[in-house]
């Protein structure tokens, strides 16, 4: 009987899938706030994407991370159209952790003389309408100018490896 009621927990278990008490629930807080940009946050993964502004100076930097609520989240992705209707910029920073920037994220925003500053090692997932037309010099890792220039949608005139 013991072997039964055992068999029956362990079947119910592997069919709910429930297996721990202390599972984090995968919860997603948008309109997130942070040094007047907006975002997204993962709460399960940790992660947060860039989805628009409040107020864009002649400067922009997206940072590495965030802090909401105490802990902190790394920004690894830039919404589609997140600065579409921006102001050109005299400089943009992308932090180290952006894995993907979304299509026509920085549209109108880079001028022909926006220096742009791109920290990841591996150039990120970049969708069209963001840095093909050549606009603004690009300066990225030391060791990554090849992979940078070979990257779909990097078309630059000069990529400066200084970072």
């Amino acid at each position: 009987m013991k072997k039964l009621i055992f068999l029956t927990i362990a079947a119910v278990i592997t069919m709910t899938g429930f297996t721990s008490c202390e599972l984090e629930p995968d919860e997603v807080i948008e309109n997130v706030v942070f040094d007047d940009m907006i975002y997204t946050v993962y709460t399960k993964d940790k992660t947060a994407t860039l989805t628009g502004y409040r107020i864009v100076s002649t400067d922009i930097t997206i940072p590495a991370t965030i802090t909401y609520k105490e802990k902190v989240y790394s920004v690894t992705a830039i919404e589609d159209k997140a600065f579409h209707a921006a102001k050109r910029t005299d400089t943009l920073v992308i932090g180290s952790n952006i894995q993907s920037i979304g299509y026509e994220a920085f549209y109108s925003l880079i001028k022909v003389d926006t220096e742009i500053y791109c920290y990841p090692v591996t150039p990120p997932n970049c969708r069209g309408g963001n840095f093909t037309y050549g606009y603004g010099i690009l300066h990225v890792p030391a060791g990554s100018v090849n992979a940078y220039r070979n990257a779909k949608n990097f078309a630059y005139r000069e990529i400066i490896g200084d970072l």
